[in-house]
């Protein structure tokens, strides 16, 4: 089968990084795979290993390349095409009904929760619902990365249901397998991981006023990965909180699992998600996990609370008193990890080769 999967580039993002993991799979079955870019600038371009095909379509933004990226499906005709991310779906779509390609079978994934993204983002919660009513229901197939968002984009798109579903991200990759949890961490004080952009979607104000609330009763640390604009603002609310002393700018960092491996508890306050990739890699330390209960993403992964805890979003209140009861509750820890191989990259490709059999053969229409 030859497989082609669209990107606008390969920078350091969730999406690019899913589907990097996918490409080199489906390579390692025996697949015909490119993967086609508007621009191959990126810090995911040095881990693109020989066996996918990289196509770059040399263009500063996704919707600029739609021509070239036609030209290549005219003379290419992949037998699927998937394709990440709002643009890159709408490039693709476009790039179709120009080239007149029928043989294809076009797979857009959507991977946030579309009416969240929007709702306070201005003009673009007009045009950006009109743009996928009119584009997405050219695609054979249109893909959640979580049932959430699938039933999302369906309703804002509306789209058939038979044209629409979900399969969950692939994040656990061969590599990440080999770490060893720790039995006992015989740390003075439990320490308090967070990982995420430092944006208002994670809402680290949240987390913030709620480990100020528990070190008032118990001592810990907490840690957070990351960077972003907002991070000069939430150093001085750490400061205005008095919790500075307790509280751990990261910064970017290299290996996450790392980290995770050397705490106590996973935390992640967002507002909204589409699927959370960070809880599973925190699973696969067999951490156990404080979550809010956000469209969507992390009560699937936690299977309700069968794995963590989950509360209400910007409730500070509810997230301090679920920080200190899963600091108090002994987890199984092989059963957390356990849950986290749900979602390896071999079984989330099964789910994706299936669906391809079943686009190509026509039962998804």
């Amino acid at each position: 089968m030859h497989i082609a999967f669209f990107l606008p580039d390969l920078r350091g993002g969730g999406a690019q990084k899913m589907v990097l993991n996918m490409a080199h799979e489906f390579a390692a079955r025996g697949d015909k795979v490119d993967l086609v870019v508007a621009s191959s600038e990126g810090v995911f371009a040095k881990e693109l290993k020989n066996t996918v095909r990289l196509v770059d379509l040399e263009k500063s933004r996704t919707v600029l390349s739609v021509f070239a990226f036609s030209k290549y499906l005219e003379k290419n005709q992949p037998d699927i095409l998937v394709s990440a991310l709002f643009h890159a779906n709408l490039t693709a779509i476009i790039a179709k009904l120009i080239a007149g390609v029928t043989a294809t079978k076009f797979i857009l994934t959507e991977r946030n929760f579309f009416s969240e993204r929007i709702k306070d983002s201005g003009y673009e919660r007009f045009y950006i619902p009109l743009l996928a009513r009119i584009l997405y229901p050219h695609a054979d197939m249109v893909i959640g990365i979580s049932k959430g968002v699938a039933d999302d984009i369906q309703a804002r798109a509306k789209l058939r249901p038979a044209k629409t579903g979900w399969i969950h991200n692939p994040v656990v990759t061969p590599d990440m397998r080999g770490g060893q949890i720790p039995v006992n961490s015989n740390r003075p004080k439990p320490v308090i991981i967070t990982s995420g952009r430092l944006v208002e979607q994670k809402d680290h104000e949240t987390l913030l006023k709620a480990f100020a609330m528990l070190v008032k009763k118990r001592p810990a640390i907490l840690k957070i990965l990351g960077t972003g604009p907002r991070e000069i603002e939430l150093k001085n609310l750490a400061f205005d909180l008095r919790i500075a002393n307790h509280v751990v700018f990261e910064g970017f960092v290299e290996n996450s699992l790392d980290h995770f491996y050397n705490a106590d508890l996973f935390v992640i306050s967002s507002q909204w998600e589409g699927f959370c990739n960070v809880i599973v890699e925190a699973l696969l330390c067999g951490l156990p996990i404080v979550s809010t209960d956000c469209p969507s993403g992390p009560a699937e992964i936690l299977d309700q609370e069968k794995f963590g805890i989950l509360v209400p979003v910007r409730d500070e209140a509810a997230l301090a008193a679920a920080m200190e009861k899963a600091l108090d509750r002994n987890w199984d820890k092989n059963a957390q990890r356990a849950r986290a191989l749900d979602f390896t990259v071999e079984k989330i490709c099964d789910s994706y080769a299936a669906l391809f059999k079943k686009v190509i053969s026509g039962a998804a229409a």
